[in-house]
């Protein structure tokens, strides 16, 4: 059964850090495969977090699922901009 999901997927950075980048893929592709879209973004290293919130309600509501890290960071960057 293939699903849509929202994960992340790992990207290289300059000066040996490393960036996650928020993607929508087929559950069934490999985890840094093709992307269907990008949504957003997190750098782990400077505890940025930046999803375009009316791209993540438009693929939830048609269906798609984001894994457990993605939902907990999405939560974390509602709770940010709230304060």
């Amino acid at each position: 059964m293939k699903k849509t999901l929202i994960a992340l997927a790992a990207v290289a950075a300059v000066g040996g850090a490393s960036a996650q980048v928020s993607v929508l893929m087929e559950n069934l592709s490999r985890r840094d495969g093709a992307a269907i879209v990008e949504i957003g973004y997190y750098d782990p290293l400077k505890k940025v977090i930046n999803f375009d919130k009316a791209a993540l309600h438009k693929y939830i509501n048609c269906g798609a699922y984001p894994t457990d890290t993605v939902r907990h960071l999405v939560y974390k960057m509602l709770a940010e901009t709230k304060n």
